[in-house]
């Protein structure tokens, strides 16, 4: 099931991001949202970096979901920054960092 989840999280991806250059919008879609994806994957998949993964598969599905979750990020601020509605962004997310990493420090796996 992992392969298999793999591929549909990077064929949401790879839609979402044909859905921006198909309406050449960035419209409905939240900016912050996305670059928290992209810390949240960093952080996730940070293992390659250190350890050799179990399948070249796997390697190749977390770098991909990376690249394309930094693509959607960069396509909005540099190409489709003028369609994008700051306004209609209401929270102010990024403050859930500091206790989440306090947390993750405090409560390691294993």
């Amino acid at each position: 099931f992992l392969k298999v989840g793999d591929v549909v999280h990077a064929s949401a991806i790879v839609s979402l991001l044909f859905g921006i250059v198909a309406e050449n919008s960035s419209h409905g879609i939240s900016l912050r949202s996305q670059e928290m994806y992209v810390i949240v994957y960093f952080a996730r998949y940070c293992d390659l970096v250190f350890t050799l993964s179990d399948s070249y598969f796997s390697t190749f599905f977390k770098l991909l979901i990376v690249c394309l979750s930094c693509t959607i990020v960069a396509a909005i601020r540099l190409k489709y920054y003028d369609s994008y509605e700051e306004s209609q962004e209401h929270e102010k997310a990024y403050w859930l960092f500091a206790p989440a990493a306090g947390l993750a420090l405090l409560l390691p796996e294993g």
